[in-house]
């Protein structure tokens, strides 16, 4: 008798945690409520498919968003697909002129590989660009940004 006892008592505190949990759970999602995104930083007309580290994106305009307001970490997302990854940043120290937002892909045998982001806070690498050297046969590619970021750090020096 005593040990039916005792695993009774143990299966109704299980069954009290397990209830607790469950209700728990179930006032966290009840609360949960979706952030509206940030305004985007800028917007860019990519005209060819690339990739960002392993994550392959196509064509198209993309809106790039500041992720926990920080610009050393951003998302760029295609505004018609949804397709979207997420950019760490290392800044370079370099300043960039006035009006000239861009992102800058190298072109390896044929494929674009985002690897810089120009804009009002200065030059920024890619993390998963660090390190990496252009090739003889490499090329650069260039897409300007455009957007309300960029459009108010020019309005601010004119």
């Amino acid at each position: 008798m005593k040990v039916r006892n005792v695993v009774l008592a143990i299966l109704l505190g299980i069954a009290v945690i397990a209830l607790s949990l469950l209700v728990t759970a179930a006032t966290a999602v009840g609360q949960t409520k979706t952030q509206e995104p940030a305004p985007p930083i800028a917007t860019a007309q990519i005209p060819f498919d690339f990739w960002m580290g392993d994550t392959h994106l196509p064509a198209g305009e993309y809106a790039l968003y500041p992720v926990l307001r920080l610009t050393t970490l951003v998302l760029l997302r295609n505004t018609k697909t949804n397709a979207q990854e997420q950019a760490f940043l290392v800044p370079t120290g370099e300043l960039v002129a006035s009006g000239d937002y861009k992102l800058v892909f190298v072109v390896q045998k044929g494929q674009h590989y985002l690897q810089e982001l120009w804009e009002s806070d200065g030059k920024a690498v890619l993390t998963s660009q660090l390190g990496i050297t252009m090739g003889p046969a490499d090329t650069r590619s260039e897409v300007p940004l455009v957007g309300q970021r960029a459009a108010k750090a020019v309005a601010a020096t004119e």
